[in-house]
């Protein structure tokens, strides 16, 4: 029984950069009740939770559904989405981003406002 989204049944990823690259990870964490603040970023993230739980908002989903995640489960992050990462009992997890060589790494955070559609 083939229960993979894509029509061929088999798994795939294509990543291809066009000039020099930089990969770097970070590990980040989010306190009880806590949140990251609205923000995007310019390239995809690969994103691990390690531990904990965490709900992504996303912004330009109309109804700011939120997606939750908990320890050992993985997403990607799709480049300038505006999303919003919470956590009721605390998390910590493991962002890594492939990005332009040299691009400097506090503008890899593009923060933003709340979105209209997302009523917390």
């Amino acid at each position: 029984m083939n229960t993979s989204k894509d029509k061929t049944g088999k798994w795939g990823l294509i990543l291809k950069t066009l000039d020099d690259t930089d990969i770097g990870a970070d590990r980040l964490t989010v306190q009880a009740g806590g949140f990251s603040g609205w923000h995007a970023h310019p390239a995809p993230v690969f994103v691990t939770v390690t531990k904990g739980n965490i709900t992504w908002y996303d912004g330009s989903d109309p109804l700011c559904t939120g997606h939750p995640y908990s320890a050992g489960q993985s997403f990607i992050e799709d480049a300038y989405v505006p999303h919003n990462v919470t956590s009721a009992d605390g998390a910590e997890f493991v962002a890594v981003v492939i990005k332009p060589a040299g691009f400097p790494g506090p503008a890899f955070r593009l923060d933003r406002n709340k979105p209209n559609n997302c009523g917390f």
